[in-house]
């Protein structure tokens, strides 16, 4: 893939050419709710959407540049997917703690103060670290209080994680591979029966996405901040 230009009108903001990667993350197609039909974005395409955070990181390893990370001596990979203007890149404190502690996975989590907020928390799931996404967790756990009246499930997943190389092998490749999820959304699309384009109102759609925390760790670091600031 050829660099884009504003890295290049930048001069890679300092860095080298053979510092600087990119890669794609992969595509799947949207199904029809109703009929199980692919849903076509023009005469004769099909409707292609992203395929998940997850997707992310099998394209890094798709790509080989996850192998060439671990070949590079890199043991641990930050990782953050939301537009957040103050995430900290690579906080040395939060770095420094999950490699201190010898984690697979750590995350940091904000915590909720709405038993409504659209947000995942991370949860002991059958004994191990993992996340619940919000759209996946029953009314009765969402709105459990503690004894002092605190959510019992409150801590927010902010999408700011740390991985070791090892752990990312082990859920991009063979039986550990990122499953895929079915989430029901609005897709607009291409109607050949009618010849137009329809941007439906409501859900009319199935789509295929895989998550970044599907796969529970051994050794999970969590660390809590009221905010990113």
């Amino acid at each position: 893939m050829k660099r884009p230009a504003f890295f290049e009108e930048n001069r890679r903001f300092g860095l080298e050419p053979e510092q600087l990667h990119f890669f794609q993350q992969g595509t799947m197609p949207a199904l029809d709710l109703a009929t199980g039909r692919l849903l076509l974005d023009k005469p004769g395409s099909p409707f292609l959407s992203p395929n998940g955070h997850g997707g992310t990181l099998t394209a890094l390893a798709d790509t080989g540049l996850l192998a060439e990370l671990k070949a590079r001596g890199i043991r641990h990979v930050f990782y953050f997917q939301v537009d957040n203007s103050f995430v900290k890149i690579a906080d040395p404190a939060f770095i420094g703690r999950h490699i201190e502690t010898g984690s697979e996975a750590s995350s940091k989590v904000v915590f909720k103060e709405q038993a409504d907020e659209k947000v995942g928390v991370l949860a002991l799931v059958d004994g191990k670290c993992g996340i619940i996404e919000y759209s996946d967790m029953p009314a009765e756990m969402t709105d459990e209080r503690t004894p002092t009246g605190e959510l019992a499930f409150r801590a927010g997943n902010v999408a700011i994680h740390a991985f070791s190389i090892e752990f990312l092998e082990r859920v991009t490749t063979g039986a550990g591979r990122l499953a895929y999820h079915v989430a029901r959304k609005k897709v607009p699309y291409y109607d050949p029966a009618t010849d137009t384009a329809v941007s439906p109102t409501t859900e009319n759609a199935l789509k295929f996405e895989t998550f970044i925390f599907d796969a529970p760790a051994d050794g999970c670091q969590v660390v809590s901040r009221k905010c990113e600031a």
